[in-house]
């Protein structure tokens, strides 16, 4: 099991303050499909390290902002 999840919480806020309102305009800014998207964004899908990356560069993170989304420790798998 991983110890890690997305915060899809703290993804979406991002998202949203960085002006894209929809999983389509998200995944055309990360060059990605928007299925992809919205699995990550429901939580049933972790991001490859490729997406975090491209997720990462298209919402403006820096490196603590995205290793705090991406690697929430799930309280759940501990």
């Amino acid at each position: 099991m991983n110890r890690y999840k997305t915060d899809v919480v703290a993804l979406r806020k991002l998202m949203i303050e960085r002006g894209f309102m929809t999983n389509i305009a998200l995944a055309q800014a990360a060059g990605t499909d928007r299925k992809t998207i919205g699995k990550v964004l429901n939580g049933t899908a972790r991001p490859s390290a490729e997406l975090m990356d491209k997720l990462a560069m298209a919402l403006q993170m820096d490196s603590a902002t995205a290793g705090a989304i991406f690697f929430t420790v799930d309280l759940r798998n501990t």
